[in-house]
């Protein structure tokens, strides 16, 4: 059997001080704070290419958190907030967002 698709590494502990935020579960979190520079007036091209192909960051991450059965969570909610079962949801939901459909 074949199939098609990535692979993505999700350790199995997630550690807060690695990842402090939601959005870092997430791998989210430069893209998200690149998208908050731009619309605050930065010019920093870092910021753009960042966003290349990323301009719905921040609407597609409002999406995965209900889909993943975690409403009245944020992109800055700390991660120490969240159960062990919690962060890894945000973790495996954003691993399976990136893999695009075969």
């Amino acid at each position: 059997m074949l199939r098609g698709g990535g692979i993505h590494l999700l350790p199995q502990e997630l550690d807060p001080d690695t990842h402090p935020t939601v959005a870092h579960l997430a791998g989210m979190a430069e893209t998200l704070a690149a998208l908050r520079s731009v619309r605050d007036g930065s010019l920093d091209e870092r910021d753009y290419q960042l966003l290349q192909d990323h301009w719905d960051c921040e609407s597609s991450f409002q999406q995965l958190l209900p889909d993943a059965g975690l409403n009245g969570i944020s992109p800055d909610t700390p991660s120490a907030a969240l159960s062990g079962g919690e962060a890894m949801r945000v973790a495996l939901a954003a691993r399976l967002c990136a893999t695009p459909a075969p």
